[in-house]
């Protein structure tokens, strides 16, 4: 973890070798050497001296403040997909969009994000976008629609499932009893 109170110390650096400056420091009574090095900030370039164990430790981790790391962690996760709830199986996929108005944890849907692109307007909270094949997975334009609300939403599921009702009528959709799933013939 970078160290934030980075700024010069307080009291003389003495150069040791290369980057390596020390200080000399009194804790509880006893005198000991306080060793930094000196290296720039990642973000901002600015100059920084870091505790050189921190240093060894993760050399590409200094930031000169909260702001630079922060700045630095955006640029680094821009773009980033990750699915909801972490099922690849169940969930929706998610990217980072942190200035969003609606984002939570600064991710956002990405099925919703591809909707508002297209439509060129940030969708209301209560606005629905559907995938009109059932899969999450696939947020291509022509594969989402927008429905006003969550009872036009649940009319379309409906409608879905009159289908299925009806497939199965005519034996084209079975039940498997003992996996306890539905199933097309040949597949």
């Amino acid at each position: 973890m970078a160290n934030y109170k980075s700024v010069i110390p307080m009291g003389i650096l003495i150069h040791v070798k290369d980057n390596i400056y020390k200080k000399r420091r009194i804790y509880r009574k006893y005198s000991f050497n306080q060793y930094y090095a000196k290296t720039q900030c990642f973000q901002c370039g600015k100059e920084i001296f870091r505790d050189a164990s921190n240093f060894r430790k993760n050399p590409n981790n200094g930031y000169c403040s909260k702001e630079c790391r922060y700045l630095a962690k955006n640029i680094k996760m821009e773009g980033t997909i990750k699915y909801r709830r972490g099922n690849k199986l169940k969930g929706h996929k998610l990217i980072y969009l942190p200035n969003h108005p609606y984002a939570k944890k600064n991710f956002y849907s990405l099925h919703r994000y591809i909707m508002e692109q297209h439509l060129g307007h940030i969708l209301n909270p209560s606005e629905i976008v559907h995938h009109i094949d059932c899969d999450k997975e696939n947020n291509e334009i022509n594969n989402l629609i927008v429905v006003n609300n969550h009872t036009k939403h649940s009319l379309i599921h409906g409608s879905l499932n009159k289908c299925v009702s009806i497939l199965m009528k005519k034996k084209e959709i079975k039940y498997n009893y003992e996996t306890n799933e539905y199933y097309v013939e040949g597949m």
